[in-house]
């Protein structure tokens, strides 16, 4: 039979989770996390429950603490990522990759081009192209 409601396993949400969790944030580059910069697995791993699980306490209005401490971790991640990107310090085809989950693109459609795809300022690409032909062939 389903699980009636009440039923089910207790939730493992209690205030040591989020003890643990805010000491993952704030020292998951030491031990024994050792993490360049804090990752979804590595806080379930830290709090021993599932990273479907983070996400889902995460969406949770009754769980507001435990949303911003997932915030942080993304906001931690993503700065992490950035600067070890600028500096070199991290693989640039990981910090790519990572660096998608916070909607930063490699992509240079958009330059000259709106969001949808129009063109930008009632111009296509031909016509810059075009003009830049014609500027550069005046210069000559």
């Amino acid at each position: 039979r389903p699980p009636r409601p009440g039923e089910g396993r207790p939730t493992k949400y209690c205030p040591d989770i989020l003890d643990k969790a805010r000491h993952y944030v704030d020292h998951h580059n030491e031990p024994p996390y050792n993490d360049p910069v804090p990752i979804i697995q590595g806080l379930a791993l830290a709090i021993k429950v599932a990273s479907s699980t983070v996400y889902l306490w995460g969406e949770d209005a009754d769980r507001s603490e435990f949303s911003e401490i997932l915030g942080e971790v993304m906001d931690k991640q993503a700065a992490g990522l950035l600067r070890g990107g600028l500096t070199g310090e991290f693989n640039s085809t990981i910090t790519k990759l990572m660096l998608t989950k916070h909607d930063y693109s490699d992509k240079m459609s958009n330059e000259h081009t709106g969001k949808d795809g129009s063109a930008l300022f009632g111009a296509t690409d031909a016509d810059i192209d075009k003009r830049i032909a014609t500027l550069t062939q005046s210069k000559a």
